[in-house]
């Protein structure tokens, strides 16, 4: 046992009725004279001093960074900061010292004498030794009783089991015991079966009134979305409850939502993820990126992240580079070494070297305040931000907002074929206040089990690619393509990425309990019908006809009269183009 630790005439004093926050061992662990060194000089005599070991604990929950030594507490008047030494008591230990007007500041160091840098730095050393050799006896200490107690709870369940078994031949039935509400949110639990059917009445119970049609949608593009990386546009005039359907779902679903503002001045990627400051050499994150980074910290648990009013700005300026690395963090080829740019490998490889030496330095506590402040921003920086390889969680999905009227952009071919859109009719002001609300329980779904379940649906579809190919309904969406699109002109094409959402959002409806019928019909309106964008003339105004004809027996999954507005603008002879987002 160390000196410190024979008696208690040399150990700091503290009030039992001090309202500590922390441990108060660690201030019967201290001597009388704490060790530090003089960092600034202000007034006539006054003094900063910092001490020569952290973590020291104030009654506010908070940690000593320094103390302040005024002149008259203070032995030798001509102390130089950064190269003297001194011991000093703690004025009132765990407290910090008050102005004239009563406000808290850094904690008052009174007999103040200057000493070498050897005796500082040995009382530093003798202290920092007594704390962990009486912290480690207290651990063992603690260790020791809690493996008595798991040894006592053995030996009952031992008991108790006994007995169970001994009673079952006699038809006593125990009533089993439910799980606690922790346990079973650690559970890996998936989508309810027939969500899909009872999803709107969901909404409406909890506020949000959305009619069948667009929470079917939503819900599909949803997990689609999850599982494949694409986004979610959401369409609508002002007011109609596109930000509203994010907030609930992620709540009701057990997750989390961020909506994040587009603004019309944004023109390149820092504007969405945030930009190098070359001033303090350090990056900084916009809100945004602050949003995919706490979504890494509940893996498992649904994030919606939604750019309010996308299109107020060209997301081909601010946002190529996230649908590009959104797609392919969901592939099959990803790698550790693929994510989003934010900033020079160079200034990586820089700031690297900058907080390599600053942690050697540390370990050999060499560092002033304002250089463990740096460290600890490296270290941020370093663990959530990296320069070229920051993953997008595989738990995120990505929705945005849409506007349509002169102060908005076009919508780019790239975010549409990477896109489902989901658009609402004008807002039912004939729905009254839902005066029934209730606070339905939450869904609590498990990513990587909804994950797994899917995977489940189209591997063996992705083993028997030709069974596929021969279903009906894909059938009938690859039809539409060549003869409506590619032949018939009537807009931009389905890509080749089409085959892998089709494969995916059936899926998704064989578990939300939808039929097939059902989900080619909202595949039509969210991914199909989207593209429809032509010049007319009177080959392309009879071929689209035609199609109008076949897609009557659909209109009644359709959520918000396209086809009527379609047919209205093919009717008007005035019209020279035909416009899916006219």
């Amino acid at each position: 046992m160390s000196k410190l630790a024979e008696g208690t005439d040399n150990r700091m004093t503290v009030s039992q009725d001090e309202p500590f926050k922390t441990n108060p061992l660690i201030f019967q662990l201290l001597t009388e004279r704490l060790p530090g060194k003089i960092i600034k000089k202000f007034g006539i005599g006054h003094y900063k001093i910092k001490p020569l070991f952290t973590n020291l604990p104030l009654t506010d929950g908070t940690k000593v960074e320094e103390f302040v030594a005024f002149a008259h507490d203070v032995e030798d008047r001509e102390l130089i900061p950064y190269k003297d030494y001194v011991t000093f008591s703690w004025h009132k230990p765990g407290e910090r010292a008050t102005d004239k007007d009563g406000q808290p500041g850094d904690p008052k160091a009174v007999e103040v004498k200057k000493v070498s840098q050897k005796e500082a730095d040995g009382l530093a050393e003798e202290i920092r030794k007594n704390i962990a050799d009486e912290l480690r006896d207290e651990l063992a200490k603690e260790l020791t009783k809690l493996k008595q107690e798991r040894e006592s709870l053995a030996e009952r369940e031992k008991e108790v089991t006994f007995k169970l078994n001994y009673l079952e031949p006699y038809g006593i039935q125990i009533p089993p015991q439910s799980e606690n509400r922790s346990s079973a949110i650690n559970e890996e639990i998936t989508i309810p079966e027939n969500l899909g059917t009872e999803w709107a009445e969901i909404l409406n119970l909890n506020g949000m009134y959305v009619n069948e049609k667009i929470a079917k949608s939503y819900l599909l593009a949803l997990i689609t979305a999850l599982y494949s990386g694409r986004f979610i546009l959401l369409n609508g005039s002002v007011g109609v409850g596109k930000t509203s359907i994010v907030k609930h779902s992620a709540r009701l679903l057990g997750g989390t939502s961020k909506i994040i503002p587009v603004r019309p001045a944004w023109l390149d990627p820092s504007d969405l993820l945030g930009f190098f400051d070359p001033i303090n050499d350090i990056f900084r994150p916009a809100t945004f990126l602050t949003a995919l980074n706490e979504a890494k910290k509940k893996p498992d648990r649904l994030h919606l992240v939604c750019l309010d009013e996308l299109n107020l700005a060209k997301i081909e300026n601010y946002g190529a580079d996230l649908l590009s690395t959104l797609e392919y963090s969901r592939s099959k080829e990803n790698t550790d070494e693929e994510g989003l740019f934010l900033y020079s490998g160079d200034i990586w490889k820089a700031l690297g070297k900058e907080r390599k030496q600053l942690q050697d330095r540390n370990h050999e506590e060499k560092l002033d305040f304002k250089e463990i402040q740096r460290l600890e921003r490296l270290d941020t920086l370093f663990e959530d931000y990296p320069a070229s390889t920051f993953k997008i969680p595989n738990n995120l999905v990505f929705l945005g907002t849409l506007n349509s009227d002169e102060t908005t952009y076009d919508l780019s071919p790239k975010l549409i074929d990477r896109s489902f859109v989901i658009t609402y009719p004008p807002a039912n002001l004939k729905v009254g206040t839902i005066s029934n609300l209730q606070e339905t329980e939450q869904r609590l779904i498990s990513v990587k089990s909804l994950k797994k379940r899917i995977l489940d649906i189209i591997k063996p579809i992705e083993d028997n690619i030709d069974s596929f190919d021969r279903l009906p309904e894909w059938t009938t969406i690859q039809e539409w393509n060549e003869k409506y699109f590619c032949e018939g002109k009537l807009g931009r094409p389905l890509g080749y990425r089409a085959k892998g959402d089709y494969k995916v959002f059936s899926a998704a409806a064989h578990i939300l309990g939808l039929s097939s019928d059902e989900c080619l019909a909202h595949f039509l309106f969210t991914k199909v019908i989207p593209r429809v964008y032509f010049f007319r003339n009177k080959d392309t105004e009879l071929v689209f006809r035609e199609w109008l004809e076949q897609l009557e027996y659909y209109q009644k999954h359709d959520p918000a009269n396209i086809i009527d507005s379609l047919d209205k603008q093919l009717t008007d002879q005035q019209r020279q183009n035909i416009n899916y987002w006219a």
